[in-house]
C-alpha cells in the first residue's frame, strides 16, 4: 500500500494474515478498518480491522453479510467476522479495494459497543 495513503474507518483493504497460528485466519483476504481515523493517525504503525470472508458456511450470530458492490470493491458477497478483530502492522496492508457503506459501519460500531460492553 502506498505509504502516503491514510487509512480511514470503513476502508476495505487486502491484508496479509500470515504467519498465523491456531484458529486465526490465513492468507491474503479483505478486512474492514474498524479503528477511528483519529487514533490511526496518532498510533502510527498498527491498525485494527475486522476480517472478512466469502465463505458463508459458518455464519455466526454477529457476522454481517455484506453484498458486493462497486463502492466496497468486494468480489463476492462476504461476511464481516466482527468477532475476529486484529491489529496489524501497516506493512500487512497490501492495497485498498473499496469502502464500507455507512449503514454497515454503523452496524459494526453497534457490535463493537456490545463486544466491549461500552
Amino acid at each position: 500500500m502506498k505509504p502516503e495513503y491514510r487509512l480511514q474507518t470503513g476502508d476495505i483493504c487486502m491484508v496479509k494474515c500470515d504467519p498465523s497460528v491456531g484458529n486465526e485466519f490465513t492468507g491474503i483476504r479483505p478486512a474492514v478498518v474498524v479503528q477511528s481515523a483519529k487514533t490511526i493517525r496518532k498510533e502510527g504503525g498498527v491498525v485494527t480491522v475486522a476480517i472478512m470472508t466469502s465463505y458463508k458456511g459458518k455464519k455466526w450470530n454477529h457476522d454481517l453479510l455484506v453484498q458486493k458492490s462497486g463502492h466496497n470493491g468486494l468480489w463476492h458477497d462476504s461476511l464481516v467476522k466482527v468477532e475476529y478483530l486484529y491489529s496489524f502492522d501497516r506493512s500487512r496492508f497490501l492495497r485498498k479495494i473499496g469502502g464500507m457503506e455507512d449503514e454497515w459501519i454503523e452496524k459494526i460500531k453497534e457490535y463493537l459497543k456490545a463486544h466491549f460492553d461500552l
